[in-house]
């Protein structure tokens, strides 16, 4: 994040003034007065001078951690942000610690912002987010101008990044309208840059170069020569957009030769990273990397391993470029090494995808997949930018809620002392009148006022349950497809994504074809599975009960799944008999189907599956069992294996599954008045089996 927030005194000196009763405590203050003498918080000091400062602190007889101290301590990580978040982070705890330690609220809130800037500049935008507000609302409540100013800046720039332009134009033009009525003109200038960058993001070119070209005069008269470079920089990308390159580089060149003039080390290598990616995009990758190399030997400098990861990931992307994938290779190899170091996840990703694309040029096609499965699973870590934006809008629409709630909450609690109001007058005039009738009328009143808010708690009560079991049917649901059905559906994506990318031949898709067809089955059969469980959950279904033949169920869905069974090696029999049930078709038609997809699911090649019946005349139920010769079921979750806790495990070609087949098969087996279980020893097979009421012979 571009801005963070240090408090500058108006004078250079800074003194602490301390009470001793000893006359230790004279020398004392003499020593501290000249010490912090020569401490000045303002933008000239660079970290060497800020370090030692805080050193000087330290090792000063008798010292204490007070407010100069944790002014220096958000100084100095003030002038970190543009290079080492980390250390900014950890400075930031530091201060936050000791100024909740001895109250100062002012550093608590600056401490926070640094740390929000940490989080911003590491790409964690929920946190930074979470951060600032919390910041945000002790500043108002404390009545800090210039605290809120920076926070409209900060949490504007995390609203532009997850994609609320609007809400971030808006935090700026509050920022901006804070900083004239105080004053503040560093932030008026910081103000008019975050507008620029969101006309920028909204298509409008020629008001983004307004924006940047006003907020660097303002820079410029106040004195910040070493912000000049950056906007230059933001300039030159506008100019670039607009198809005009030539300017664009001119305003590059010239944000080089201002940090050169000023020997900013930082901001040179921001100019080089912009000089190289403007090369880059104008096909001179050659060029391009003797920039990113120049950017990456003043990192290594600074010690900036951020920069230095980022330019050795673009300087990796140019020699794959110009045909070179071997030192490719060895380039993106260190990037990543140190993008994963610093814990950079969006770096991290970027690097992996670059590698996939090496890999795949060296005709590692094995290891390509693997790395592009890796940069797929980042992604999901990282949260891509709608849901992210979703979460943000719903949050917000959560807290207007709130709002509304309260408002409603407080117009009902005055609607409701109105009427009691009504209530009481009511009665003293009726007591005038006949003490008797108003007893009586008070005391009918009551009994129906208390009949009626009885119902109404019983629906509350009944509308809560409901809730409850509609909140845990949805973490059921999204337990469910996250866990069993993204899976094979990023799998499927990842490979069809390598082949459009010309990944895989097609004779290598070809062989894949299998392994795509068997993915599409387990998704096909995971939405049914899904589909059938959540109307059972939302809606009382019933059986419709007739009478069929059960030898006919078994014959089609070995048909079905023979495939599937043929595909693994695996030998299946039907010895089923005849035999007429009462019972609904399609409830046993699933059943049936998820007791044979499972025997085959645990059974490997040589295994043997037997679909067999048979009839208990005392209790008159025909019993169908599946027996599999496969892998078996832990002892321990044979009693909980119709449950729907019960989560699905790997087959043995890895298949997987929704867990639900067997909470629908019991569910199905108790409407139909039939009985469901299961025999198991691990490693030697399983056998399933159901029971339904035979049906009535006909008159």
């Amino acid at each position: 994040m571009p801005y963070l927030l240090y408090i500058k005194s108006k004078k250079t000196k800074v003194y602490i003034f301390m009470v001793r009763k000893s006359c230790i405590a004279s020398w004392y203050l003499w020593a501290i007065n000249i010490v912090l003498s020569s401490v000045t918080f303002g933008q000239e000091l660079d970290r060497d001078s800020l370090r030692k400062k805080v050193e000087q602190f330290q090792q000063t007889p008798g010292y204490k951690k007070d407010t100069a101290y944790i002014k220096a301590l958000n100084h100095l990580a003030y002038r970190y942000w543009s290079t080492v978040p980390d250390s900014v982070m950890a400075i930031s705890k530091r201060a936050l610690l000791f100024s909740n330690r001895i109250g100062y609220q002012r550093g608590v809130v600056v401490a926070m912002i640094n740390i929000g800037t940490a989080h911003y500049e590491k790409g964690n935008f929920q946190e930074a987010m979470e951060v600032e507000r919390d910041a945000m609302i002790r500043a108002e409540q404390m009545g800090l101008r210039k605290e809120i100013g920076v926070l409209c800046i900060n949490l504007s720039m995390v609203y532009m990044d997850i994609g609320l332009y609007e809400k971030a134009q808006q935090l700026a033009y509050r920022g901006l309208e804070i900083a004239t009525e105080n004053g503040y003109d560093k932030q008026v200038a910081r103000n008019h840059w975050t507008l620029g960058q969101v006309h920028e993001l909204q298509g409008n070119l020629h008001e983004a170069r307004k924006s940047f070209a006003r907020s660097k005069a303002l820079y410029d008269r106040a004195g910040y020569k070493d912000l000049l470079h950056m906007l230059d920089i933001r300039i030159g990308r506008v100019y670039l957009k607009e198809n005009q390159p030539a300017t664009a580089l001119e305003f590059y060149e010239k944000a080089l030769k201002e940090s050169r003039d000023l020997g900013h080390r930082a901001g040179m290598v921001r100019s080089f990273m912009a000089l190289g990616d403007f090369l880059e995009q104008t096909g001179n990758p050659t060029e391009a990397m003797e920039k990113y190399a120049e950017a990456t030997n003043i990192a290594m400098k600074l010690g900036t391993e951020q920069k230095v990861a980022e330019a050795d990931l673009k300087v990796a992307k140019c020699l794959l470029g110009t045909g070179k994938p071997e030192e490719a290779y060895v380039q993106v190899q260190r990037g990543l090494r140190l993008a994963r170091k610093i814990n950079h996840m969006t770096l991290t990703r970027e690097g992996v995808l670059v590698l996939s694309e090496i890999q795949a040029a060296m005709g590692d096609y094995k290891a390509a997949l693997d790395s592009y499965r890796e940069y797929t699973s980042l992604g999901d870590s990282l949260m891509n930018q709608e849901v992210r934006t979703q979460l943000v809008r719903a949050e917000e629409q959560f807290r207007h809620g709130q709002e509304i709630r309260t408002v409603n909450q407080r117009h009902q609690e005055q609607l409701l002392r109105q009427r009691n109001l009504t209530y009481f007058i009511l009665v003293l005039s009726i007591l005038l009148v006949v003490m008797v009738v108003l007893l009586f009328l008070y005391l009918r009143n009551i009994r129906r006022t208390n009949r009626i808010q009885k119902l109404h708690q019983e629906e509350i009560d009944a509308q809560n349950r409901e809730l409850e079991r509609m909140g845990k049917f949805k973490d059921r649901i999204l337990s469910v497809v996250a866990h069993d059905v993204k899976t094979p559906l990023n799998s499927l994506k990842s490979t069809v994504d390598m082949y459009r990318e010309g990944m895989f031949t097609k004779e290598e898709m070809g062989m894949l074809t299998n392994d795509i067809s068997m993915k599409l089955n387990e998704v096909n059969f995971f939405v049914n599975d899904l589909v059938l469980w959540a109307k059972s959950q939302m809606t009382e279904a019933s059986a419709r009960p007739v009478r069929f033949e059960i030898k006919e169920i078994v014959e089609k869905t070995i048909s079905l799944l023979l495939p599937d069974a043929k595909r693994k090696g695996i030998e299946v029999l039907d010895r089923t008999g005849p035999g007429m049930v009462f019972a609904d078709v399609e409830m046993v038609k699933i059943v049936v189907r998820n007791f044979l997809a499972n025997a085959i699911k645990y059974s490997g090649k040589g295994d043997g599956i037997i679909i067999s019946s048979s009839i208990q005349s005392g209790e008159r139920l025909l019993v169908v069992s599946v027996e599999d010769t496969g892998t078996g079921i832990p002892a321990e979750k044979l009693p909980h294996i119709f449950d729907e806790v019960n989560m699905s495990t790997e087959g043995t070609h890895h298949e997987i599954g929704t867990g639900l087949g067997l909470v629908l098969s019991r569910q199905y087996m108790e409407m139909n008045h039939g009985k469901i279980g299961v025999e198991s020893e691990q490693g030697k097979g399983s056998t399933f089996w159901f029971a339904l009421p035979l049906a009535e012979q006909p008159s």
